[in-house]
């Protein structure tokens, strides 16, 4: 059964971003010789590019690419150990909600191949578990994540109508005239962009966003004190996420418009993640340590575009695949997150129920099993068409059957704006 990740009440995000201060000297991609330009491809599932390759020429694996991470991450220790790969250094790395810290590894001299080229000698991140749980999120075995360390010295483009890479040598890549082209910032191997934003109608601020295609939401903003950012009028509090060390909590709401360059997004879904810098001090957390950024652009966005970062450059240029591309965000309106389990992820669980929602309203509950829908078995449906009923607009209702620990309940979720 083809899958998206999550029905997006609160875009559920897998937030891949680590603020690790760690800073590897890996060779990165090494393309074949006599070639100035390799294309490889991917699948993009669930908004994420995932990607096949082959670790230490012998196992076969999917892993994300992921523009937030400077680092290459394999997420299953066991594999670490099945390979007998060698731990080097031991570290603390800070988690997604800027609050707990985890342990981490690091491996050095690991070879990850792809379709055309391969990266001889990286440096990969293993934790002292799986925190990622990527499967549930996408629906496949995925193991890892390709850091921009190792795509870090070329011209990128990501195709994600075609499903492909396209990677080009410094100086062989001249950007067609229908491209616009964009100044970038890269530090840490991660790209950030300027933007401007509105939350309300009178106010536009400057804001500073990291290129994030390991994070399948729209926007997701910083709203600690320090920022002076104020949420929109109407919002909902709940999880809005999935990181490295658990659930994120926060606020989603619509703000007036955000933009880069030409291009301006209207009444865009937007997460507020809100944490307090004095609990950070409390906690010996170095705030100047902390990515320099307001917020996250993320694949919900950044697909709209056939984009092309110029990493050596920092420049990027984009041009969108259709000229209303502002129209195509849609926002789930039943107020549950849906993720994949199951062996081979053939079923599909509610994880979360919001307060004064439908899906609440219907009775239904967190760790319910989506059976049918409106009499269709579910087993026979894409993820993806479920993410769409429940976006759908107009005065829509669908009765569904779930299996709730064995008992079997029939609720009737009735559609309607949330924010």
């Amino acid at each position: 059964m083809g899958v998206k990740s999550t029905i997006r009440f609160l875009y559920t995000a897998v937030l891949l971003s680590l603020s690790v201060v760690l800073y590897t000297q890996s060779v990165g991609y090494v393309m074949p010789k006599n070639y100035n330009r390799i294309e490889i491809p991917f699948s993009y599932q669930n908004e994420f590019i995932v990607m096949d390759i082959v670790l230490n020429g012998a196992l076969p694996m999917k892993f994300i690419y992921d523009t937030g991470a400077e680092t290459t991450i394999l997420t299953n220790p066991r594999i670490a150990e099945l390979l007998d790969l060698r731990y080097t250094r031991k570290f603390e790395v800070m988690g997604s909600d800027l609050q707990s810290t985890l342990t981490a590894y690091l491996i050095k001299g690991v070879s990850i191949i792809f379709e055309f080229g391969f990266a001889p000698t990286q440096d990969v991140l293993v934790f002292d578990k799986d925190y990622f749980n990527l499967e549930e999120f996408i629906g496949k075995n995925v193991q890892g994540i390709i850091g921009n360390d190792v795509f870090r010295n070329y011209i990128v483009t990501i195709d994600y109508r075609q499903e492909k890479l396209v990677l080009n040598r410094k100086g062989t890549y001249t950007p067609p005239k229908s491209y616009t082209s964009h100044r970038i910032q890269v530090e840490k191997n991660k790209p950030y962009i300027r933007g401007k934003l509105s939350v309300g109608p009178r106010e536009s601020r400057d804001v500073r966003l990291l290129m994030d295609t390991g994070a399948s939401l729209s926007l997701l903003l910083d709203a600690d004190k320090e920022k002076n950012l104020d949420l929109p009028d109407k919002v909902l509090k709940g999880r809005i996420g999935y990181g490295i060390s658990g659930e994120i909590e926060g606020y989603i709401g619509r703000i007036n418009e955000f933009g880069f360059g030409k291009y301006q997004f209207p009444n865009l879904i937007t997460n507020f993640r809100v944490y307090d810098t004095d609990s950070l001090v409390v906690k010996n957390v170095d705030v100047n340590n902390l990515d320099t950024k307001d917020g996250i652009i993320g694949n919900e966005i950044l697909s709209n575009f056939r984009c092309v970062f110029d990493f050596p450059g920092k420049r990027l240029y984009v041009r969108p695949y259709v000229k209303n591309y502002y129209k195509k965000i849609k926002f789930d309106r039943s107020g549950m997150t849906l993720i994949m389990v199951g062996e081979d992820f053939e079923s599909i669980m509610i994880n979360n129920v919001f307060e004064n929602s439908p899906a609440e309203d219907a009775g239904l509950q967190k760790g319910d099993i989506l059976r049918t829908i409106n009499g269709f078995p579910v087993s026979l449906m894409t993820y993806g068409s479920v993410v769409n009923k429940f976006k759908r607009k107009g005065n829509k209702s669908y009765k569904v059957r779930v299996n709730r620990q064995g008992e079997i309940i029939i609720a009737e979720i009735q559609l309607r704006d949330l924010i």
